[in-house]
């Protein structure tokens, strides 16, 4: 939660250094704008620019609100130059006859600029959106896909010591059986070494199963004695077992499982 914390707060700070920067940037263009042609000015245009960056850096909120903080600036530079409050410098050499007093080329290029600006914003915002969506669901696809590789590398482990287990149960048999003179010992190993590997069979023929039921999306319910997966627990470690001399006693049965 603290690290959640402390992420949320650094994108706060972030948001905030960016808005500062843009609106000092919109303040200084606009101060820039009066002193060369005001309104007239083409480059009245490069405030879209910083509208685009709000949008796409900034929760849309702030963006209309940076989009509000600039057509008000440029409404009050035409405002102030059309009543006289501060001085208008003319474009020399590139108007004839100023348009910064005519009301009518305020009103309409203002209408431009004001619908143009949100429309920008609303178009720019929203694909950005869709942008970070994507990019979300990218990395979480990615964060899945790892947590499947994952369980499919934890998958095989399990199912090679499995298998190596039969194996090594199977070999262990064949090891001890070799070591006996004895038919009776030989015959005993021998019939070992003899459900191991077909208890390794079937757990193969098992495997194939599993494997078909997962490509094909399908799923298999049946039912299962514990007593039974308990027994054949104890007879894949009796080798190993007596091997060690260690003797496994049970007591399986319906009221009860007791172990010594």
């Amino acid at each position: 939660i603290k690290r959640i914390q402390e992420g949320k707060s650094r994108v706060l700070t972030e948001q905030s250094i960016i808005v500062i920067q843009i609106i000092v940037d919109l303040i200084l263009l606009t101060c820039l704008l009066h002193f060369a042609g005001g309104v007239e000015n083409p480059f009245i245009i490069y405030y879209i620019f910083h509208l685009m960056i709000a949008s796409i850096l900034l929760p849309r909120r702030i963006a209309y609100m940076i989009t509000s903080i600039t057509l008000v600036l440029v409404a009050l530079l035409a405002f102030m130059e059309y009543f006289g409050i501060v001085p208008h410098y003319s474009l020399e050499g590139f108007l004839t006859n100023g348009f910064y007093d005519d009301l009518n080329y305020l009103a309409g290029t203002g209408f431009v600029f004001v619908t143009t600006s949100y429309v920008v914003v609303y178009m720019t915002g929203t694909i950005s959106s869709k942008l970070r969506k994507a990019e979300r669901e990218y990395r979480l696809a990615n964060i899945q896909l790892e947590e499947k590789d994952k369980i499919k590398d934890e998958y095989v482990h399990r199912l090679s010591h499995d298998i190596k287990g039969h194996v090594a149960a199977i070999k262990s048999c064949l090891d001890a059986a070799s070591m006996f003179d004895s038919t009776e010992q030989i015959r005993k190993f021998d019939r070992l070494a003899l459900e191991r590997t077909e208890q390794l069979s079937e757990f193969i023929m098992n495997l194939l199963r599993i494997t078909r039921l997962r490509m094909n999306k399908q799923s298999e319910l049946t039912d299962f004695s514990l007593k039974t997966a308990l027994e054949q627990v104890i007879d894949l470690n009796r080798v190993f077992a007596d091997k060690k001399q260690i003797l496994i006693q049970d007591e399986l049965n319906d009221n009860g499982i007791s172990f010594r």
